[in-house]
């Protein structure tokens, strides 16, 4: 199964996992997203629940996870942020990877909100199951426990979409209700008025 997405912008992420992109999300700070210092390469069960019960520390990890792509397609004119997103073809651009480097060290919120302005629902849903998949191929032996954390939230979702839908009918309910019953006051009103019309 793929471990790529697409973002909104055409934008393809491969968010497949290695020993070397591991150590990157080790060295990488979630502070505001994750307190506790935790290890990607060794996590534990409540690192992976946090990752899918909280989508802005998902998506912490995964933009820490493809900045390497980022960079590549930085240079390739595909990844603009801050004073380089002007498309004037003639505006110098760093090409090198170390003219690369200082560019995101030094516009990195930039390059961040670059990334999440490419993620709308489509791409949120697509990136979380390439997310999963990768975490699953990348830890084997945590699979099961991977795909229990998976189900217990889709199974959340879903009683959260029928909490959602209950709620839509009983408000529809409780307006064609409040409706009918304005009706009936304004039909008893107007009677009145024409009732007291006819007797003068």
């Amino acid at each position: 199964m793929s471990t790529m997405f697409t973002d909104r912008k055409g934008r393809t992420w491969d968010l497949s996992l290695n020993l070397g992109i591991a150590r990157e999300i080790d060295a990488s700070s979630f502070k505001g997203y994750y307190e506790p210092t935790f290890s990607f390469i060794k996590p534990e069960k409540q690192v992976f629940s946090a990752m899918i019960s909280d989508q802005k520390f998902m998506w912490a990890v995964i933009w820490a996870l493809v900045q390497r792509q980022a960079r590549q397609k930085f240079r390739e004119g595909s990844f603009l942020f801050g004073p380089y997103s002007d498309p004037d073809p003639t505006q110098v651009r760093p090409t090198t990877p170390s003219e690369t480097d200082e560019a995101f060290k030094t516009h990195y919120d930039a390059a961040e909100l670059e990334f999440v302005e490419g993620l709308d629902g489509k791409a949120m849903t697509e990136g979380r199951k390439a997310f999963w998949r990768s975490l699953s191929d990348f830890f084997p032996d945590q699979a099961t426990v991977l795909s229990l954390l998976e189900r217990q939230y889709d199974r959340l979702r879903m009683k959260v979409n029928e909490s959602v839908t209950e709620m839509e009918q009983d408000m529809e309910t409780s307006l064609d209700e409040a409706l009918e019953k304005d009706k009936l006051t304004l039909r008893g009103k107007f009677k009145k008025l024409v009732e007291e019309r006819s007797a003068n």
